[in-house]
């Protein structure tokens, strides 16, 4: 069933042309009310009622065939609420119905609200009349066409630029979502080449957010040569899974730590944050024993152990947790890292206990925003310097950078 919305203004030969080009089965003409300060009366006198002679009859339509709906002149926010919402109840109560609308005809308000309304919805069609200028008032009477609009270019324009504003907040996933939404269904010659590839490319970056590494170096990868920002994150990516240089791997795996961690903390998921600084600081202490004086945390041998640190009789090994790791570092090694807890040993414990009062450690309390940025700044200001530093000491020069947070500046 073919259903035409079109507004009316003073002119109605626009909404002639339309209606004579469409035939529909019926008609809903959007009018101007009355104007509240000069008293004039609105387009919806011009329509009738069917029978009178007016616009409506003029079409041959009787009063089953269409109907008028008001909406203000000038207030394109009412006016698109009240044609939302006709848009919805007439798919509801026709569901296979085929609607058109034309926005050519009434003041720009009405038209905006009707062409804005329309492209929330792909499958209905639009089209405007237009026709042979002599001046900037009107098309010459006689040359009017009635034209279908691309705005299925615009509502996917529209929806592309929506989804990639996830990656404001880092939510890869959302917009990898919406963007396939958008895909499915429709013709591959409506869909241009770089919305796959956003889509590929969210998808790509929201396995690297999961530490899903593997995954996201094989979403990456076929677009290397494609896009000139991928190079770079594909590189990245590899060296975190860089099994030959492993002290090197776990290293950049402790950078990106700290910028998942930043990410959750863009999305105000504090606990999730400091529980990943929680991770940075173990996985960084664990990092330097093993690499450097071939202690592995989870299971240390008693000849390895300075006095203070033997397991107790009959243990043979014993498993050292994040501050006793740290503490041990300490006391065999003299580099930036260890000179970094002999002087923020009190910082760490009060940070700690922020970790530990949390609802992902021991306690009953969120994090709160300035707790987090207690920790932010802390790490930022004494211990990623000192971090970098170690680096170099290992040859590791080049330090990772932040997953991108917008599509346009790639």
């Amino acid at each position: 069933m073919k259903i035409l919305l079109t507004t009316v203004g003073g002119t109605l030969e626009p909404v002639r042309t339309t209606w004579q080009y469409l035939h529909p089965a019926k008609t809903y003409f959007i009018c101007s009310q009355d104007d509240p300060y000069s008293g004039k009366a609105g387009t919806y006198i011009e329509i009738g009622n069917g029978v009178d002679g007016k616009f409506a009859a003029s079409l041959g339509l009787s009063s089953d065939q269409f109907e008028v709906v008001q909406v203000p002149a000038d207030r394109p926010d009412k006016a698109y609420r009240t044609i939302t919402a006709l848009i919805e109840e007439i798919y509801r109560q026709v569901p296979d119905a085929s609607i058109a609308v034309d926005y050519t005809s009434g003041t720009k308000s009405m038209s905006v609200s009707l062409f804005a309304a329309a492209i929330d919805y792909p499958e209905v069609e639009v089209f405007m009349v237009t026709g042979t200028r002599t001046n900037f008032i009107k098309v010459q009477d006689g040359t009017h066409q009635t034209y279908k609009v691309a705005a299925n270019s615009v509502y996917i324009e529209r929806e592309v630029r929506l989804a990639l504003k996830h990656w404001e907040n880092y939510d890869y996933e959302a917009a990898g979502r919406r963007l396939q939404q958008l895909i499915e269904g429709r013709n591959i010659s409506d869909i241009e080449i770089n919305v796959y590839h956003a889509k590929q490319i969210s998808a790509a970056f929201g396995f690297w957010d999961r530490f899903q590494y593997e995954q996201a170096f094989e979403a990456l990868q076929p677009f290397a040569g494609a896009l000139d920002f991928v190079p770079s994150y594909t590189e990245q990516v590899s060296g975190i899974l860089d099994k030959a240089e492993a002290r090197r791997r776990d290293y950049l795996r402790i950078w990106d730590l700290w910028f998942n961690a930043l990410r959750r903390a863009k999305g105000a998921r504090y606990d999730d944050a400091v529980a990943r600084l929680y991770r940075l600081l173990e996985a960084t202490a664990q990092w330097h024993l093993q690499y450097t004086h071939k202690i592995f945390t989870g299971k240390v041998i008693a000849s390895q152990l300075p006095r203070g640190f033997r397991p107790v009789d009959g243990e043979e090994s014993l498993k050292l947790g994040l501050f006793e790791a740290w503490r041990l570092l300490r006391q065999i090694d003299e580099g930036p890292l260890a000179q970094w807890i002999a002087d923020e040993e009190n910082r760490l414990r009060r940070c700690l206990t922020i970790r530990n009062d949390s609802y992902l450690a021991h306690g009953q309390r969120p994090i709160l925003e300035e707790q987090w940025r207690e920790w932010q700044e802390w790490l930022e200001q004494s211990f990623l310097p000192v971090l970098q530093t170690q680096g170099r000491q290992q040859h590791i020069k080049k330090v990772p950078r932040q997953l991108p947070d917008a599509w346009q500046k790639l």
